[in-house]
């Protein structure tokens, strides 16, 4: 009797242990069987775009702390010339002169957006960089002399990201020249003025022979405008 017992007892647990392997497929290492859902917390975050539009304008991400715009004020093609502006003034004009230049006034810090060539004509978040900026561009970029669709200029490649841009040497306007040095020279106003001299802004300045973020020019001068943008 005790031995009919036993084996009863024996085919039960059997049967029991069964039926849950059967049952069950719990796996602890499963996420679906986690009991939140399958949402997955360690999943990464889509890269950061390099390029984009800001307002209807092109930029391109340089790894810096502004985005660059792919053409100047004025230009829809990279080797574009574009426009020129005196310092703190956002029309053209056929003469820049100390007599028709028409922004006296010297902020303490940045120029004004309604003073600002690229905000005035673009809009959005564009606006001119600073010396800060133009100081990045210089040295945490490579700069080589190269051609663009038959226009000279400087290749500008990031060291971080390959990511480059095109400055065209578009000249400059001259109070007696008028417009000089095209294919030659380029000039790009920064939004700020030289802390020694109030009548000069720094500018990007390049020529074939090399470039530089220097002291800067008259602010009545018609230089280049190379937007930035967050």
């Amino acid at each position: 009797m005790k031995k009919v017992s036993f084996l009863m007892a024996t085919f039960c647990v059997a049967l029991c242990m069964g039926l849950f392997s059967c049952n069950n497929s719990y796996e602890p290492n499963d996420p679906s069987n986690s009991g939140i859902g399958n949402d997955n917390t360690n999943t990464p975050e889509e890269p950061k775009p390099t390029t984009g539009t800001e307002n209807g304008h092109s930029w391109v991400d340089l790894g810096l702390s502004v985005k660059w715009a792919t053409c100047n004020i004025g230009a829809w093609k990279p080797e574009g010339y574009g426009n020129y502006y005196a310092w703190g003034e956002t029309s053209t004009k056929s003469e820049y002169t100390e007599d028709n230049y028409t922004y006296k006034e010297s902020p303490n810090s940045a120029l004004p957006l309604i003073r600002d060539a690229a905000f005035a004509n673009w809009g959005g978040t564009w606006r001119m960089p600073t010396k800060y900026e133009i100081y990045e561009l210089t040295s945490s970029c490579t700069w080589k002399w190269t051609t663009l669709n038959g226009v000279n200029g400087y290749e500008v490649k990031s060291k971080t990201n390959n990511n480059s841009i095109f400055l065209p040497a578009a000249g400059m306007y001259g109070s007696f020249s008028g417009l000089s040095s095209l294919g030659e020279n380029g000039r790009y106003w920064s939004s700020e003025l030289n802390s020694n001299s109030y009548e000069y802004s720094p500018c990007i300045d390049f020529s074939e022979m090399g470039f530089k973020s220097n002291y800067g020019y008259r602010r009545y001068l018609g230089n280049s405008v190379r937007a930035v943008c967050p």
